[in-house]
C-alpha cells in the first residue's frame, strides 16, 4: 500500500512569517483532507522545516506533518496542490512510498 508522508510549512512564501494562529493551519488541512475524503494522521507539535526559497532566503518554519496511506500519488497530488495554493507555499514536501500497511479492524485476519 502507497503511504505518502506530506509535510507543510507555516510560513508565507511571501512574507517569510507566519500569518495565522497554528489552528488555522490545521483547520485547512484536515478540511482539504476531508474534501478529498481520505484518512489521515496528523502531527502537529515539535516539528520544524529548514527551507530555502527561490529567492534565496533561508528559513526556520514551524510545521505540520500528515500522512495518507491507501492512495496513489496521482490522487494525493491534487490535495498536496490545493493546500500549497491555499497556505501561499511556495512547495510543500511529498514523500511517498509502498510499505506493508493494514488496517486492524474486527475483520482483520493475521495471515
Amino acid at each position: 500500500m502507497m503511504n505518502h508522508i506530506i509535510t507543510v510549512g507555516l510560513f508565507d512564501q511571501d512574507t517569510h512569517k507566519q500569518e495565522h494562529d497554528k489552528s488555522y493551519y490545521i483547520e485547512t488541512v484536515i478540511d482539504a483532507i476531508n474534501r478529498h475524503h481520505f484518512c489521515a494522521t496528523l502531527e502537529t507539535e515539535g516539528i520544524y522545516g529548514i527551507y530555502q526559497h527561490m529567492d534565496g532566503t533561508r528559513i526556520c518554519e514551524p510545521s505540520i506533518r500528515f500522512n495518507v496511506a491507501g492512495v496513489t500519488r496521482a490522487e494525493i497530488l491534487p490535495l498536496v496542490r490545493e493546500l500549497r495554493a491555499a497556505l501561499n507555499q511556495e512547495s510543500i514536501m511529498l514523500e511517498s512510498e509502498e510499505k506493508n500497511i493494514v488496517f486492524v479492524d474486527a475483520e482483520y485476519k493475521d495471515e
